[in-house]
């Protein structure tokens, strides 16, 4: 890759990942602090009404960027039983490197009153892509969930816990008995964003005083909430003696982000210009020597102060690491040689087909998916048609050229949106890749890491593809003309998309939480 399809990158990656079904990993750690945020609190009041609305105004860097609002109601029941329907509705109006990024997401339970779930939907909106909606149905000890990306739908289930509650519910249990200094308590939290339970842990610290959304200073209880599922990003929330929540602290990227309880008017006032930048927040300086470009290797030391890198941090193909200490990791990076012979073994490994099987990211029986493919491998000569090495470049060098819209817009579509848009970023580009190999029986995987950014002198997150070429795994870059990865690339991990072994948020977001603003990186001679 050349400095200048390097550079490339920050134009058609994303170095912020605010993603939509896999959304995250940052938005949807967002958006699952920020439902947190909304609910860990909110007014107490004497009788239930049939409807009450809290609502919220979110700011970054000393900016409004966005809002919250969370409602429940109550609904009437076939059978008699009273029940609740609770929505948290988050909104953000972000920039990226200069590009607006619009993200909206919505939460709706249906709940008894002692906050057992029904059914619930999670819907996520970021234009132009397609919303994205998770529908589940609670049956017994299961689970039936329906997934609609792009217009198409995927049904599946996960176990069911009739312990689990919803986000809302904490609001419930805290009205009824607000927080006292000195007090923990524990909740068993069902997060349709992760579509997963995680245990959130409230502990009511001390008195302080805190400057309210108007300016005036309350004398509130500080109280920290963890949850299991992002554990290592607590969140700080300031109630007053009603058990309202007034103001909410999380940190992210070096900076920190507040959501202040405000009135329906306050919270939805336009927000001026395309709101706060967080594209450069994101980046993580590094110097590299000036001919990097051309080496065939290159070895960096990684260092996260405080935390355990070389727990998180992963080897793979062209990629080796050394472990100094729990902090401190030393990588080096060899491009791979496309030229070897492959070795390849008699029978296809079972664990194949997990890099095979189609999800709801990745559209393997899409005709426009499966035409892209056959299209890419059309365009090789005879002679290198039968060359698994050659297939695979020629669908990374093909998506290049396909995704002829270059956006930061969009936070991640499906690979059978993409195809049909030819439009998005580095994520877009890694998951058509990804669905085209499949598509074409050829083992794939979504790998999360860092491209160099000579111009910015910076590290930014970024995604691409790896491909199974015989017994090896292979790196390739669709946002390079060349379809390859380069010695400034940092692999962190790698995925397979597939739902039903967990979400892939879960697996993947750490990095984006853990390495922006915090990650050191230096080259080592």
């Amino acid at each position: 890759m050349t400095p200048g399809e390097q550079q490339s990158v920050l134009s058609n990656c994303q170095p912020l990942r605010l993603p939509a079904q896999f959304h995250g990993p940052l938005a949807r750690w967002l958006f699952l602090s920020l439902a947190l945020v909304l609910f860990v609190a909110a007014p107490g009041q004497a009788e239930e009404p049939e409807t009450r609305t809290v609502w919220g105004v979110i700011y970054l860097q000393g900016q409004r960027a966005g809002y919250q609002s969370g409602t429940r109601t109550l609904v009437p029941s076939p059978t008699g039983e009273k029940l609740v329907k609770c929505e948290q509705k988050t909104a953000l109006k972000l920039t990226r490197f200069g590009t607006p990024l619009i993200m909206e997401s919505t939460v709706e339970t249906v709940e008894t009153m002692a906050g057992e779930i029904r059914r619930f939907v999670h819907r996520q909106e970021n234009p132009p892509a397609a919303p994205m909606t998770l529908e589940g149905t609670i049956e017994g000890r299961k689970c039936q969930l329906v997934a609609t990306t792009g217009g198409i739908k995927q049904t599946s289930s996960i176990p069911w816990s009739p312990d689990w509650r919803s986000p809302a519910y904490q609001d419930e249990t805290l009205r009824a008995q607000p927080l006292q200094p000195g007090e923990e308590r524990r909740l068993e939290i069902f997060f349709p964003e992760f579509r997963s339970m995680g245990v959130l842990d409230l502990k009511a610290r001390e008195m302080v005083p805190i400057l309210n959304l108007d300016r005036q200073e309350k004398n509130l209880l500080r109280v920290t909430a963890r949850i299991s599922l992002i554990e290592d990003s607590p969140i700080t929330v300031y109630v007053d003696q009603t058990g309202e929540a007034i103001v909410t602290r999380m940190g992210i990227f070096g900076t920190e982000m507040f959501t202040y309880l405000a009135t329906r008017e306050q919270a939805l006032l336009p927000i001026e210009g395309t709101g706060p930048e967080i594209g450069k927040l994101t980046l993580i300086k590094a110097q590299l020597p000036k001919d990097w470009a051309t080496r065939q290797s290159l070895t960096y030391e990684l260092k996260l102060p405080g935390d355990d890198l070389a727990r998180i941090l992963t080897s793979g193909p062209g990629q080796t690491i050394e472990v100094i200490d729990p902090e401190t990791v030393r990588v080096t990076v060899q491009l791979t040689p496309w030229s070897r012979p492959l070795s390849t073994s008699s029978l296809p490994l079972p664990a194949d087909d997990l890099f095979l099987k189609g999800t709801s990211l990745l559209q393997i029986d899409d005709p426009a998916v499966k035409k892209l493919a056959t299209d890419a491998l059309a365009s090789l000569p005879p002679e290198k048609r039968n060359d698994l090495r050659e297939q695979a470049l020629a669908m990374s060098r093909y998506v290049h050229k396909t995704i002829s819209t270059k956006n930061l817009s969009t936070a991640l579509a499906s690979a059978a949106e993409v195809a049909k848009s030819r439009s998005g970023d580095c994520t877009e580009h890694a998951t058509l890749l990804a669905a085209m190999l499949r598509a074409q029986k050829i083992p794939s995987r979504f790998v999360m890491g860092l491209v160099y950014v000579p111009e910015e002198s910076a590290f930014g997150l970024h995604a691409w593809t790896e491909a199974k070429l015989g017994d090896d795994w292979y790196p390739l870059d669709s946002v390079a003309a060349s379809g390859r990865t380069s010695v400034a690339h940092l692999r962190m991990t790698a995925d397979s998309l597939d739902e039903s072994t967990g979400d892939p948020v879960l697996r993947m977001d750490i990095y984006a939480r853990k390495l922006p603003g915090r990650l050191q990186v230096k080259v080592v001679p």
